[in-house]
């Protein structure tokens, strides 16, 4: 590329000279440019390999083809795309060390400041004027997410795809009891109700009644920081907390439920002998390849359940985004690549697919999932009658915060605490802990 671009600023050079020794002034008034002036062939660009670290975020080997580089290699033919998946054992510390730092980066939004730290990733505001991108296509929330990562109005990322969450369920296990089905929009209430209905003991199988999974999902509708930004001091013992954390504990506390807490998935898609799972988009995907790997499972999916005084919310605003390495010796032909990958032709292609297209506009949502065959017949429009809930600015210790109250969560799962001594020491030991940090 690099040699194309300099023949080419040759050719200029050579041009305006014999313009101006000539004194050939065109008659259409353009300095140098003649009306016999043949034109200038366009140089064919030369071919480049582009590559694309996989980090914290999955994608199949059949995606990368077939919504990724296949779609890029048809509108650019001279780019190739190569996906690298980071090595077992490795951080992104040994990333850097080595020097081996692929082109671009495919990642989770929660990514950025870990990449961000490392000065990995680059700056993309010029080559977003460069290329006359319009940012204001994307959907407000996870640009927002981004922006908060510039200290100074960085842009370190734009999207691909965005997550969701909602409320998956196993049609077998309420047809066998005689329960109806979940619906969208109900309530949590209404969820924890049905759940009461189907946790019942046939023969030697337990049916667990509905999966918690992680306490924070709960907590995003408030839009919780468990450390307050600026003051970086912890903010964990409060009502939005308390509400989100007696919930989260009612279901804990449904029949057989504590002990699948953390391994929801494995229970609903291989056991198959839990009710519902709410959880992540990407539920879909493994339940889509379960049919393809002739072992389907009868599934349906409503929308996320709604908190009383925080309706139509479900987990944290999620993306899948795209980061511009600072070492690449590409970068105008990497932006390509990302400006292909959120072109309305590709989006609309990713979100027939399967995935959530992170651009605004409502025809990508009313195509959702339509060339998944698995899709058919399910409810999975019905995703989009709850919205991913806005991510608060995350203060520096904010981390801190998440970690300390995981652990007393678990204690109030597990009856070792009340809901109110646990926060309160959960906010206490954060305290400490981040004064010790401070302190370093």
């Amino acid at each position: 590329m690099k040699k194309m671009t300099t023949a080419f600023s040759a050719s200029l050079v050579i041009l305006s000279l014999i313009s101006g020794c000539g004194g050939n002034t065109p008659a259409s008034g353009v300095p140098g440019k003649s009306e016999t002036s043949a034109p200038t062939p366009e140089s064919k660009p030369e071919p480049v390999t582009i590559r694309v670290l996989q980090y914290s975020a999955d994608i199949t080997d059949n995606d990368f083809t077939n919504l990724v580089a296949g779609p890029v290699h048809a509108k650019y033919p001279h780019i190739t795309l190569e996906l690298v998946r980071m090595p077992k054992g490795l951080t992104l510390q040994d990333l850097v060390t080595s020097g081996d730092i692929p082109d671009l980066i495919y990642t989770g939004s929660r990514q950025i400041e870990n990449f961000k730290a490392l000065a990995i990733p680059a700056d993309m505001n010029e080559l977003v004027k460069k290329h006359k991108m319009d940012l204001g296509v994307f959907d407000a929330n996870v640009m927002d997410i981004i922006k908060q990562r510039g200290d100074k109005g960085e842009l370190y990322a734009l999207p691909w795809s965005m997550n969701f969450s909602a409320l998956y369920y196993n049609k077998d296990i309420f047809d066998k009891f005689g329960v109806p089905y979940p619906k969208d929009g109900m309530s949590w209430e209404e969820v924890i109700a049905l759940g009461r209905n189907v946790a019942r003991t046939d023969g030697p199988v337990t049916y667990k009644p509905l999966n918690a999974g992680f306490f924070n999902n709960f907590a995003a509708p408030y839009q919780v920081n468990y450390v307050k930004a600026g003051t970086e001091t912890p903010q964990i013992n409060n009502d939005n907390v308390k509400k989100a954390l007696a919930l989260y504990k009612q279901i804990t506390d449904l029949p057989g439920n504590k002990e699948s807490v953390n391994n929801g998935r494995p229970v609903f898609e291989k056991d198959r002998t839990m009710a519902m799972l709410p959880d992540f988009g990407e539920v879909l995907g493994e339940l889509a390849d379960l049919e393809k790997a002739g072992n389907p499972m009868n599934w349906d999916v409503a929308s996320y359940p709604n908190m009383p005084d925080a309706p139509g919310r479900g987990y944290e605003t999620v993306g899948f985004l795209l980061m511009l390495s600072s070492k690449s010796k590409v970068p105008d032909e990497a932006f390509r690549v990302i400006s292909a990958l959120t072109s309305e032709e590709i989006q609309m292609k990713l979100a027939r697919g399967g995935k959530v297209s992170p651009l605004k506009d409502l025809k990508y949502r009313e195509a959702f999932g339509d060339d998944v065959a698995a899709f058919k017949g399910k409810n999975v429009k019905g995703i989009f009658k709850s919205s991913s809930s806005p991510s608060p600015t995350r203060a520096k210790y904010e981390d801190i915060g998440r970690s300390v109250l995981g652990t007393y969560v678990t204690k109030a799962v597990k009856d070792e605490l009340d809901i109110n001594t646990a926060l309160r020491m959960a906010e206490e030991e954060a305290a400490n802990k981040i004064n010790t940090e401070k302190n370093k």
